[in-house]
């Protein structure tokens, strides 16, 4: 699960522990490993530059692009970010509950609007 920000998870951990240590049965137990799989994503300058310039672009055909420039949780944004290269969190598909033990689901009727969205990041970004 994605969480914006330390303190966020500080209080989930909380909460699912609670959950983990509840016993049903005396002679049972669980253990547990826990914490932060992934290190924090934290949006460079030129990250946060080019999450602008998506959110402009976005904005044309009518979209409203929230991106995150920090998160606490899994994001492969972190891993590529260690590259030193920007990049920008928060640029899949829209819908909700994702990897969650809910039903995922991504808004169907907003896939043309991303795809605009990555053919003109990359025309903009091409031009010299």
């Amino acid at each position: 699960m994605r969480v914006p920000d330390a303190t966020t998870f500080e209080t989930l951990h909380q909460a699912a522990r609670q959950l983990v240590n509840r016993q049903k049965f005396a002679s049972s137990s669980i253990s547990v490993q826990d914490g932060l799989g992934f290190p924090a994503y934290n949006a460079s300058d030129e990250g946060r530059r080019l999450a602008g310039m998506a959110q402009e672009i976005y904005a044309t055909p009518g979209g409203k692009l929230e991106l995150v420039p920090r998160t606490c949780g899994g994001t492969d944004a972190v891993w590529a970010s260690q590259s030193g290269k920007p990049v920008v969190e928060g640029f899949g598909l829209p819908g909700g509950n994702y990897h969650s033990s809910e039903e995922e689901f991504v808004l169907i009727d907003r896939i043309p609007r991303r795809l605009l969205l990555a053919a003109e990041m990359i025309r903009a970004l091409s031009r010299p």
